[in-house]
């Protein structure tokens, strides 16, 4: 079966539906937002379309602390109060750190459809000697002391493998609560990465993404997001290539600095989801499986199942049911 649906590339798809007051005052048309996973601790998603210009603030009041902002679509205007503003684009990000409580401003223009994140990561409201709180007191002390600086802003150029996290947020960001350990695992992994490239960048080292350009980007993650959709479809290299209009090189290149992984092995450990998701989901038997994942040999299938997973499909079927039943 070849493929034949059409693409989506909205990045906002997953967004949750709120109440157009995240920033108080502002005329909305159509604003949606997610939600926080703690006081201090948080992941907000942004999509709407401004019917007046406005400057507003995504810091809290009087709280230090980390903040990370993901641009998909609009272009975003930052600064510190009353510093120098700078601007990120599509596909590019910020992290900010407010130690004087400065305040960030994001400046906002009316008609521009917008759609962004932002990380909050604030100060805990105890002693730095409450355990649980380590964490933060870790992230701010370890590379404020490699910089040298109590308050900074970076932008840095367009990240692919930031990308592939910030959608993986996103998409978990609707799901249930059960998930939020595994979002806020992914929100850790998303601010390292973005203080690797930052220290890599003071450094003279930062990796770019070749010759990648913005439309380039675009079409890696919408043909990504495809395939997720669709892990059963029957996918070639020149199929990609076409619905992507993109060459096998610059096709393997935005794979492999999106997901670390060619085009074919992402389908494969695609479908390895979507298989263990059927395991624990349905009742169906794993030769069912393997043929609604789009696979045609159950050995095969075995094969790269117990390569990743560490053991049989019917085993780990057999261990599920089993923990199900005595839950």
């Amino acid at each position: 079966m070849k493929p034949n649906k059409k693409i989506d590339s909205s990045p906002g798809q997953n967004v949750i539906t709120a109440q157009p007051n995240a920033f108080p005052g502002m005329k909305y048309d159509k604003a949606r937002v997610s939600h926080s996973i703690s006081e201090d601790f948080y992941y907000l998603e942004y999509s709407f379309c401004l019917l007046d210009d406005r400057e507003v603030s995504i810091s809290i009041t009087d709280e230090e602390g980390f903040y990370f902002i993901y641009c998909w679509q609009g272009n975003l205007t930052l600064s510190f109060q009353g510093g120098k503003k700078k601007k990120i684009y599509p596909f590019q990000s910020a992290i900010m750190f407010d130690r004087f409580i400065n305040g960030i401003n994001l400046e906002l223009k009316k008609g521009t459809h917008y759609e962004f994140c932002v990380i909050g990561f604030t100060k805990p409201k105890y002693s730095e000697s409450d355990v649980s709180n380590a964490s933060y007191y870790k992230f701010r002390d370890t590379f404020c002391k490699q910089i040298m600086c109590d308050s900074f802003m970076y932008t840095g150029k367009p990240n692919l493998k930031l990308l592939d996290k910030i959608n993986n947020i996103s998409r978990m960001s609707k799901e249930n609560v059960a998930s939020e350990f595994i979002m806020e695992g992914l929100i850790y992994e998303t601010l390292g990465l973005k203080m690797e490239q930052m220290l890599q960048t003071l450094q003279a080292e930062e990796t770019d993404n070749g010759i990648l350009t913005l439309r380039e980007m675009e079409q890696i993650q919408a043909i990504s997001g495809f395939i997720r959709e669709n892990p059963s479809l029957e996918y070639t290299i020149q199929f990609l290539c076409t619905e992507t209009g993109l060459s096998p090189a610059k096709l393997q290149e935005g794979f492999k600095k999106m997901h670390g992984k060619t085009a074919i092995n992402f389908i494969r450990d695609i479908r390895l989801e979507k298989a263990t998701e059927l395991i624990k989901s349905t009742d169906m038997n794993i030769s069912q499986i393997v043929y609604s994942i789009g696979l045609t040999s159950r050995s095969y299938f075995s094969k790269i199942f117990k390569k990743k997973y560490k053991c049989s499909p019917k085993f780990f079927q057999a261990q599920y049911r089993t923990v199900v039943e005595t839950v």
